[in-house]
């Protein structure tokens, strides 16, 4: 290898690790954002079922029915589904 290229090479491989650095932080901080909003979305839908929850058991006694939820979160969309089972 001529000098040259040896200070070609040197180059081209700090270049690829810098590359590669940025990527991989970018990959973290996406991964981040995305556990961040899955919990964001999981608490509320704990917090729904809580609200209706509360104001079943306030407006029912807790003999005549039961509750029984679903929940499916993902990073896009936010489901649960909840039946009102008589005894």
């Amino acid at each position: 290898m001529f000098p040259n290229q040896r200070e070609l090479e040197k180059k081209r491989r700090k270049v690829l690790i810098d590359y590669s650095s940025r990527e991989r932080a970018v990959v973290k901080l996406q991964s981040l954002i995305r556990m961040w909003r899955i919990h964001w979305r999981y608490c509320q839908v704990l917090n729904a079922i809580c609200i209706i929850q509360g104001h079943w058991k306030y407006h029912n006694c807790q003999s005549c029915s039961l509750l029984r939820g679903h929940c499916v979160i993902t990073t896009t969309h936010l489901q649960f589904h909840i039946e009102i089972i008589d005894h």
